[in-house]
């Protein structure tokens, strides 16, 4: 016979919902924005992704250089220096098709510049980590 407490351990794994199997990838980051980069980071890999880090543009193209076969998606975001998202996002074009998701503050609509075919998904900021990892669920699907 169970005890008490074996028993309701028992009912609580039976009855726990299911869940959803983590991500699997690697995410290459473009955030210059430390702090932003650094939690960013944390979430993804909770949610079963590695990630390579990049501060900006320029960065971003050269690690996708080093990364191209293993990169599953980029996470990119519009406002950087040295080379802003929407150049790094014309280069990403010419070399390869890997899914992009762009992370900006502004809406699409206002003075970005931005073809929406040429982009897996849109992300405006500020936003939570389960917006992040539905975006990212059905771009890796």
């Amino acid at each position: 016979m169970m005890d008490v407490m074996t028993e309701k351990t028992h009912f609580a794994s039976v009855l726990r919902p299911l869940q959803p199997k983590g991500l699997s990838g690697l995410v290459l980051l473009a955030e210059d924005e430390p702090m932003v980069r650094r939690m960013l980071r944390r979430m993804l890999e909770r949610f079963g992704l590695t990630v390579v880090e990049a501060r900006d543009g320029v960065e971003t193209l050269e690690l996708f250089a080093r990364f191209r076969n293993e990169v599953s998606v980029v996470l990119l975001d519009w406002t950087m220096p040295r080379m802003a998202g929407e150049e790094t996002l014309r280069e990403l074009r010419h070399r390869s098709d890997v899914p992009v998701v762009v992370l900006s503050g502004h809406s699409p609509l206002m003075g970005m510049d931005i073809a929406m075919d040429e982009i897996q998904g849109f992300i405006q900021k500020p936003f939570r980590g389960a917006r992040l990892e539905a975006s990212l669920r059905e771009v890796l699907a």
